[in-house]
C-alpha cells in the first residue's frame, strides 16, 4: 500500500508536531508513505484563499491518486472497518487530504474519490492530521494481525 497525507499548513504545535512524527514513522516503516504540507494562504477573503489552496494540493495529485478528503459529511469507519475499505483499494496510491481550519474549495472536493469523516464532533485540523495517521496505523496493524488494536 501506498499512502500520502497531504495537508494545508504546518502543524504548530509541538505536542502535534511529535505525535504526526511518531505515528508517521511507524506508518513508515510497514507501507511507503510520506506527508506533504502546502502552504496555507492567509487572506481575509477565505474564498480566494480556499481557491489558492486548492491549486497547490491537485498540483500535488497525480492521475492515478485516490484522493480520500477529510470532511464532516464523509463516510465513518471503525477501524476494522477502515483497514478492510483500505485493502479493498489497496491497488490505488492513497493521497488523504487534510483542509485548512477553512475547509478546502470546491474543486478538491470534486477531484477526492472518498469523503471520510472521523466524527459528527469538530476537530482542530492539526489534531485531526494526528487521528488520520494514528487511524491509518491501526488499520496497517489490523491488516497485519498485529496486537496494537486489541
Amino acid at each position: 500500500m501506498k499512502f500520502k497525507l497531504l495537508a494545508v499548513g504546518r502543524l504548530h504545535q509541538r505536542p502535534f508536531e511529535l505525535a504526526a512524527a511518531e505515528y508517521g514513522r511507524r506508518l513508515a516503516a510497514s507501507v511507503r508513505f510520506e506527508q506533504v504540507e502546502v502552504r496555507d494562504v492567509r487572506l481575509t477573503d477565505r474564498a480566494t484563499a480556499r481557491q489558492k489552496e486548492a491549486q497547490a494540493l491537485l498540483a500535488q495529485l497525480k492521475p492515478a491518486d485516490h484522493p480520500v478528503l477529510l470532511d464532516s459529511g464523509g463516510i465513518q469507519f471503525d477501524s476494522p472497518g477502515l483497514a478492510n475499505w483500505l485493502q479493498a483499494h489497496s491497488a490505488e496510491p492513497f493521497v488523504f487530504i487534510v483542509g485548512s481550519s477553512w475547509g478546502v474549495d470546491s474543486a478538491v472536493r470534486e477531484r477526492a474519490k472518498t469523503l471520510w469523516s472521523l466524527s459528527k464532533l469538530t476537530f482542530p485540523h492539526e489534531l485531526a492530521r494526528v487521528i488520520v495517521l494514528e487511524q491509518l496505523y491501526r488499520a496497517v496493524t489490523i491488516l497485519a494481525g498485529h496486537p496494537y488494536h486489541h
